[in-house]
């Protein structure tokens, strides 16, 4: 099977290519079956963070890097399955925050909630990364999405963009977090 431009043979695990969305892999323990239905994120110390399909996020665990399972844990982490009312949620999301800081003088936003599957199926799977516009040009972003024009001035973006993965757990209890750190620079222009 050929996922973008990436050779998989992952017959072994699965008997046709229905089987591949993540709601129909199964983890087996202690006679238990459990549907994964994503991958939150990955550490290299943990494993992998994994939100069970019917259960909370409250109810994710940390699955180990080296477990039985362990393949398909990174096939869904690396190629995870996303439809677009949820792209178009989190991006709408992402350009809310953008858009409200740009009316202000600087231009941390801080966290944005922000889904980590969403995030690598539209950017990729490096967890810190600089963009550029061009990045942002296949979202359904209007035309002039990254300035902010006032009466007499205005702001926009001085790119590049520097977007970060976060992952923040509640004291007490591991429900996790997702979101995005996003730090850009503004310069001012004049509207008259």
């Amino acid at each position: 099977m050929k996922t973008r431009g990436v050779r998989v043979d992952f017959l072994s695990y699965f008997q046709n290519k229905a089987d591949l969305r993540p709601s129909k892999i199964k983890l087996l323990s202690y006679s238990d079956e459990y549907d994964v239905d994503r991958i939150i994120t990955k550490s290299t110390s943990k494993g992998y963070l994994v939100k069970w399909k019917g259960f909370s996020l409250w109810d994710s665990t940390w699955e180990p890097l080296n477990s039985r399972c362990s393949s398909t844990f990174e096939y869904i982490y690396r190629y995870p399955v996303v439809n677009n009312e949820l792209i178009q949620s989190n991006t709408d999301n992402l350009l809310f925050v953008i858009r409200e800081r740009l009316g202000k003088r600087t231009g941390r936003c801080g966290l944005v909630a922000f889904r980590h599957d969403v995030f690598r199926h539209l950017f990729g799977l490096e967890k810190t990364r600089l963009f550029s516009r061009e990045d942002f040009e296949h979202l359904n972003f209007p035309d002039c999405w990254d300035q902010f024009k006032g009466e007499r001035s205005g702001r926009k973006i001085s790119f590049p963009m520097r977007m970060t993965l976060k992952v923040k757990f509640c004291k007490g209890h591991p429900m996790p977090y997702e979101a995005i750190d996003i730090e850009f620079v503004t310069e001012r222009f004049s509207t008259i």
